[in-house]
């Protein structure tokens, strides 16, 4: 089975992190940045670095098994 690609915009951080049961510090807790981190990235002003790509992927996959993010077509 082939894995499903999502594309990262700010809803794909916010959905996993709810569908997690998290608020923002907690999952910036999990990925090692500020909350204030994660806000940004779910407002769309900034995109995370590869190293908190993969946390967030990590943590996506806890979600969905086959979801991957496209951090690649950022929307």
């Amino acid at each position: 089975m082939s894995k499903l690609k999502l594309k990262y915009d700010r809803l794909t951080i916010r959905q996993t992190r709810l569908l997690l049961g998290l608020n923002q510090a907690q999952f910036a807790e999990k990925i090692g940045v500020s909350q204030t981190m994660v806000s940004q990235w779910e407002k769309g002003r900034a995109k995370p670095y590869p190293t908190n790509q993969k946390k967030v992927q990590k943590l996506v996959t806890k979600v969905s098994p086959d979801a991957k993010i496209d951090f690649d077509n950022w929307i």
